[in-house]
């Protein structure tokens, strides 16, 4: 049986501290009236506070503002100090206040592989917690080197998504995310 929900409802789910994904590549799929309706609450009461975002690619609007000036879309709707504290992405250059609160070390940030992305969205729909890979060993990703951190921020204060494990067999690379899921 099918559960409708408002707009308003949904944004009411997320909740301080909380994981958020989305899978979409640019704005293609991404949920525009709940990101509005996100930012919406937060600017209201301060809640949702401290969230993570981990999506793949692109997911904002190039820095365009929206017909009336005041918004922008996509993923820049959680840009405000306070509401996002983190981003887990494959690549963040579309959203313009994003990457500006990352270049400006407001939030933590990790860069990590498209495809990882896509993956992890396999295992949490399978139930896993998270994923197991080889990919990006021995580069930008490996924790033995940058563990994917992309500011100073998060290498001062970055504890990683990624650790390192070797459970018999091949060193692997793995990835998880604190995520709690919600009905």
């Amino acid at each position: 049986m099918a559960k409708i929900i408002t707009v308003k409802e949904a944004a009411e789910l997320v909740q301080d501290g909380a994981v958020i994904g989305s899978a979409v590549q640019g704005m293609t799929g991404w949920p525009e009236e709940i990101g509005l309706a996100i930012e919406n609450r937060f600017m209201e009461t301060g809640h949702p506070s401290g969230i993570t975002h981990i999506h793949g690619a692109g997911q904002g609007d190039f820095g365009r503002m929206s017909e009336d000036g005041k918004t922008c879309r996509g993923e820049c709707a959680l840009a405000h100090d306070g509401l996002l504290s983190c981003s887990i992405h494959g690549h963040a250059g579309c959203s313009f206040k994003v990457t500006k609160q990352i270049v400006d070390n407001k939030i933590l940030a990790y860069n990590i592989p498209l495809g990882v992305v896509g993956q992890i969205w396999r295992e949490m729909g399978r139930g896993f917690p998270g994923l197991l890979t080889k990919v990006g060993l021995g580069t930008f990703m490996d924790p033995r080197y940058d563990g994917a951190m992309v500011n100073e921020k998060t290498k001062k204060e970055g504890k990683g998504p990624l650790k390192i494990l070797r459970q018999r067999g091949p060193l692997r690379l793995s990835l998880w995310p604190d995520i709690k899921r919600t009905s």
